[in-house]
C-alpha cells in the first residue's frame, strides 16, 4: 500500500517525497534519511543541495536498532562530537523555514539534549532542546518558547521550528508548543555549520550522559511548510 504522507494539512502520497510530489523540493536545502550500512559514519545529504555531511567518529553513526524509516537511523552515544552540515551562502535561513526531524530519545537527559543547532551572526546559536523537566524549549540566548507537554522515551516523537514572515513556532508531533517568538535574523550562515543530534560542538548532544539517542528524517526547508494549524507528521519524507 503506498503510504499517505501530508504537507501542511493536504495529504500526498509517495513512498519518498521528491522533486515530483514535494512542491517544496527545490527549497529543501538538507535532507538527512540515514541510511547506509549499519556501523557507518557516512551520511549522504538526499536534497538536491547536496551539501557535505561530516560526522565525528564513534560519536554518530548508522544503525539498524531503531528508524522511523528506511529500516535505519543515526545512533548518538552522547560522548561528543558533533554531526554537522556546511552552510552556504544558498541555503542560508533569511525567510521563511521549516527545521525538523525524528528523535527518539530512551532516558530524560541530565542536561540539554538538541535535536538541532543552527547559527546567527554573531555568532549566536539557536537551537530547540529537552530540558530535565522533559519540555522542549527553543534557546537563543535564553529560552524563547517553552514547551508544555511532557516527551515521552522509547517513541519517535517529530520536532519542527517553523518561521512564517517573523513569526517562529516550535511543534511537538504536529501540535503547536508554546506561544510563538519573534525573530527576523539569518539562520545557518554561510562559514558555520547546521548542527544534527545537538546545539553545537560537543553541546547538547542527544543521548549525553544517559541512554543513547536516535535521529531520523531530518529536514530543512526554506519554507513553512506547516502553518498555524495542527498537523499529521509526515512519517516518511
Amino acid at each position: 500500500m503506498i503510504p499517505t504522507m501530508f504537507l501542511g494539512g493536504a495529504s500526498m502520497q509517495g513512498a519518498k517525497w521528491d522533486s515530483v510530489d514535494d512542491p517544496y523540493w527545490a527549497q529543501t536545502t538538507l535532507l538527512l534519511r540515514m541510511n547506509g550500512a549499519a556501523g557507518s559514519e557516512t551520511f549522504n545529504d538526499s536534497s538536491s543541495f547536496g551539501r557535505e555531511v561530516l560526522a565525528t567518529g564513534s560519536d554518530f553513526w548508522v544503525t539498524s536498532e531503531q528508524s522511523k524509516s528506511g529500516g535505519t537511523s543515526c545512533r548518538s552515544n552522547g560522548d561528543g562530537g558533533h554531526l554537522r552540515a556546511t552552510n552556504s551562502t544558498a541555503t542560508e535561513l533569511s525567510g521563511d523555514f521549516t527545521v525538523e526531524a525524528w528523535i527518539y530519545w530512551q532516558a530524560t537527559p541530565s542536561a540539554g539534549s538538541a535535536p538541532f543547532g543552527l547559527y546567527k551572526t554573531g555568532p549566536t546559536n539557536m537551537n530547540v532542546q529537552r530540558w530535565t523537566d522533559n519540555k522542549l524549549y527553543t534557546n537563543e540566548s535564553g529560552d524563547k518558547i517553552t514547551g508544555t507537554t511532557t516527551v515521552t522515551d522509547n517513541v519517535w516523537h517529530h520536532v519542527a521550528l517553523t518561521r512564517s514572515g517573523t513569526t517562529v513556532r516550535m511543534w511537538l508531533d504536529g501540535v503547536q508548543e508554546g506561544s510563538t517568538w519573534t525573530s527576523s535574523a539569518t539562520y545557518g550562515i554561510n562559514g558555520n555549520y547546521t548542527y544534527i543530534g545537538s546545539a553545537s560542538d560537543g553541546g547538547l548532544v542527544i543521548g549525553a550522559s544517559t541512554a543513547d539517542g536516535y535521529i531520523d528524517l531530518v529536514r530543512i526547508t526554506k519554507a513553512d511548510r506547516y502553518g498555524t494549524s495542527s498537523f499529521t507528521p509526515p512519517a516518511d519524507y
